[in-house]
């Protein structure tokens, strides 16, 4: 079963209900679906009220963090036939640890320095392994195998008889 929609919380919720369902049938077993979890990472969690205040976007504060954790190419230098890009980043050695970004500074329009904490956060994560897409939506696929002795299109009309007593 696919199920399609925007917003990755609830597909997951609406997967793992699914699972529960396909459990409960007779004759399915390894249920799973296709969203299952990645690596730990750190989201950044932007208080846009707090940071418009301050002259500052969400586009802003990702591209100061992007610029300090990965680096600006500020220009190309040229010798002979050698390119080398000139990048300007924060040193390694400044950006360690969660506070170390915490530690950082976004600068608005007139050139004012805003600390971090005034106006996002970081919270500790797990991703996803990988998102599926159907045209501009996300999908996630539940699915189950088959014990032998069952029919296949038999549990699929079961499924579907669970799903409309359900509802949506």
């Amino acid at each position: 079963m696919d199920i399609i929609g925007e917003n990755l919380d609830d597909l997951e919720k609406v997967a793992l209900d699914f699972e529960e369902i396909l459990e409960s049938i007779p004759g399915t077993r390894d249920v799973g679906s296709s969203i299952s979890d990645g690596d730990p990472e750190l989201q950044v969690r932007v208080d846009k009220e707090r940071a418009a205040r301050y002259g500052l976007n969400d586009l802003t504060i990702a591209l100061a963090i992007r610029n300090s954790v990965n680096g600006l190419k500020a220009t190309t230098y040229r010798v002979n036939q050698d390119e080398i890009d000139v990048v300007i980043k924060t040193s390694d050695e400044r950006l360690k640890t969660k506070t170390d970004l915490e530690k950082l500074y976004f600068y608005n329009s007139q050139g004012q320095a805003i600390e971090f904490n005034q106006v996002a956060r970081l919270v500790e994560t797990i991703g996803y392994s990988a998102i599926e897409h159907e045209e501009t939506k996300r999908r996630v696929k539940v699915m189950s195998n088959i014990e032998d002795g069952y029919n296949a299109a038999e549990l699929t009309q079961v499924s579907m008889t669970v799903l409309q007593i359900i509802g949506p």
